[in-house]
C-alpha cells in the first residue's frame, strides 16, 4: 500500500519535469554604434531526461512581422552561441522540432543586455 501511495505522489513531479532553455547572454557585437545590428546570443539547454539530447535550437530574431529565423547547433554539454542580426534587439529561442515550424507566441522574448 505504501508503494502505491509513493508512486501516486511521485507522478506529478515527473509530469512537471520539463526541458528548458536558459539564456546566459544576449549582447551587441559593436557596443559603440547605435546603428549596429549584429548581436550574439548564448545559452544552455537542460533536458529533464538525461538520455535525451538536443542537437539544435531555433532562434527567432525580431519576432513579429520582420522575423529572421536561425538554427544553432548545441554542443554535447548543452551550450550554444550564435551570431544574429537584430533591429528591434529582441529574440526568441525554442527547441528545434521542424524547420517549417515558427516560434510559438507564448515563448519569452529576450531583450539585449548591456
Amino acid at each position: 500500500m505504501k508503494l502505491i501511495a509513493l508512486i501516486l505522489l511521485s507522478m506529478p513531479l515527473i509530469a512537471f519535469a520539463r526541458d528548458e532553455i536558459k539564456i546566459l547572454s544576449f549582447v551587441m557585437n559593436d557596443h559603440a554604434s547605435n546603428t549596429a545590428t549584429g548581436a550574439e546570443i548564448c545559452g544552455t539547454v537542460n533536458s529533464s531526461d538525461r538520455r535525451k539530447k538536443f542537437e539544435k535550437v531555433v532562434i527567432t530574431s525580431d519576432p513579429g512581422r520582420n522575423a529572421a529565423i536561425y538554427v544553432a547547433n548545441v554542443s554535447p554539454n548543452g551550450v550554444f552561441c550564435h551570431n544574429i542580426r537584430t533591429i528591434t534587439r529582441k529574440a526568441q529561442v525554442d527547441f528545434f522540432r521542424d524547420e517549417r515550424r515558427r516560434a510559438a507566441d507564448d515563448l519569452p522574448i529576450y531583450t539585449l543586455t548591456k
